[in-house]
């Protein structure tokens, strides 16, 4: 099963300088604190792939069992299903959730560790450290908060629709944080602008534009895998509650 909130872990650093409104503002003073440039990158990864970020809450795992829902509600086998014990596929869904949310906390370094390879290889010391000020700063915990409370979902459930094993591509995923990102803009105000302008003026701009995709694909990568024995776990409720279920309906 896959879930949309991992992936957009990194939103902000992707996309963090897209508003135009504020390009023509004078360019704030960056006071930067350098430290061993993996010191730093494992830093960043930390605030960027936080267990709140990547697991959340039960308001999370209430948009991600929704995204779940019509992503399955749009397979054939699936709705066939729940066509013959209503019902079924939010209790799947429900009882899947704490083993998702296990696994995923469970491998969280592993994700923290990859990123942080790939903050490493991107960035030199002064631009992490410029990234880890922003990340701290105000304005850079509202761009994570306002990206993962409002994220776009559209492009990805498209995608994961047209996969025939309901995988989302790292395009989609970028697709729908530019279409967030437009959706937040409006909520930052003349407080926020300084953090903003500097980071949209900074050299670490074009570099967080190029490395997009690539932390974007991390992401991917690492909440399609499983902990040793999930999956049979996963397969082992689902044949328990499907089986219950339509005999039920017998």
């Amino acid at each position: 099963m896959n879930r949309w909130h991992p992936v957009a872990a990194s939103a902000a650093l992707a996309l963090a300088f897209a508003s135009p409104s504020f390009a023509l503002a004078e360019e704030g003073v960056a006071t930067l604190e350098i430290g061993t440039k993996q010191t730093l990158a494992d830093r960043l990864a930390v605030i960027l792939n936080s267990e709140k970020t990547i697991i959340g809450d039960s308001v999370d795992d209430a948009k991600a069992s929704q995204f779940a829902l019509d992503l399955f509600g749009s397979q054939a086998e699936m709705a066939e299903l729940e066509a013959s014990a209503p019902g079924v596929m939010a209790e799947l869904i429900d009882k899947l959730m704490p083993i998702i949310n296990h696994s995923l906390r469970v491998r969280l370094p592993e994700l923290q560790r990859r990123q942080s390879a790939l903050y490493a290889e991107t960035f030199d010391e002064a631009d992490l450290a410029f990234l880890i000020r922003f990340y701290e700063s105000s304005t850079g915990r509202k761009l994570i908060a306002l990206t993962m409370d409002n994220l776009q979902t559209q492009n990805m459930a498209k995608s994961a629709k047209q996969s025939d094993d309901l995988m989302i591509t790292s395009d989609a995923v970028l697709a729908d944080l530019r279409s967030t990102a437009r959706a937040i803009t409006p909520q930052f105000d003349e407080s926020d602008k300084p953090m903003l302008i500097e980071l949209g003026r900074s050299s670490v701009a074009p570099k967080l534009q190029a490395m997009a995709t690539r932390t974007q694909q991390i992401a991917l990568d690492w909440q399609n895998e499983h902990l040793p024995g999930e999956e049979e776990e996963i397969m082992a409720l689902m044949e328990s509650i499907i089986s219950r279920r339509l005999e039920a309906t017998e």
